[in-house]
């Protein structure tokens, strides 16, 4: 009996030690790599990109340039307008525009803001903000000033071929039927346009 009694205690103590719980993962993390691609985000139908920059430090316009030192630096951006008829306008509340020009490329010349205090070794965030202007009669597309990227921003009909005749012979053009006359235009490839040029948002100089 004892022994009876003893294996029924061995087995009733083995028995709950052998019992077990199963927990499940419900929530798995997993780590990947990915390289970097195109980051310019377009913004109002407009792409910008850095294409160049002038190297050296701004002072200000009264003390002396050095070779290192400078009144001015210029930056030149690549530009994509990618729909519509738009001039470009370029502003800037860190920094002074001094000029800035619009043809293949846009050109920025700019200096210090001179009402501010700036100490030698400074850094300063510089941020350009280009906005889409539309042409209007206050704001006339002047043909003899358009280069060839804006001749076909403006007229996307045009192929940069047909573009680049226009662009030569632009100081004999007087109107748009003229230019049928100087290149290899066909009839209606600027048909679109001749309202604004009774609009006066077309313009010859």
């Amino acid at each position: 009996m004892k022994k009876i009694f003893v294996l029924l205690a061995f087995l009733l103590v083995t028995g709950t030690t052998l019992a077990y719980t199963i927990y499940y993962t419900k929530t798995v993390q997993v780590n990947e790599n990915v390289g970097v691609g195109n980051t310019v985000k377009a913004v109002d139908g407009l792409n910008i990109t850095l294409l160049s920059k002038e190297q050296g430090n701004l002072t200000y316009y009264a003390l002396e340039e050095t070779t290192t030192d400078k009144h001015t630096l210029t930056y030149v951006y690549d530009y994509e307008i990618l729909a519509g008829v738009y001039d470009i306008q370029v502003t800037s509340d860190t920094v002074d525009i001094v000029n800035y020009t619009i043809s293949d490329v846009i050109t920025i010349e700019f200096g210090l803001l001179q009402h501010i205090e700036y100490n030698e070794g400074d850094m300063i965030d510089i941020s350009f903000t280009f906005d889409l202007i539309e042409y209007s009669v206050n704001n006339p597309f002047v043909i003899e000033q358009a280069s060839v990227k804006q001749l076909t921003n403006f007229f996307p009909t045009l192929t940069t071929e047909k573009a680049q005749e226009i662009y030569n012979v632009q100081q004999d053009i007087i109107s748009l039927t003229n230019y049928y006359a100087y290149t290899s235009l066909k009839d209606g490839d600027l048909n679109d346009y001749y309202t604004y040029e009774l609009q006066g948002i077309i313009v010859f100089e």
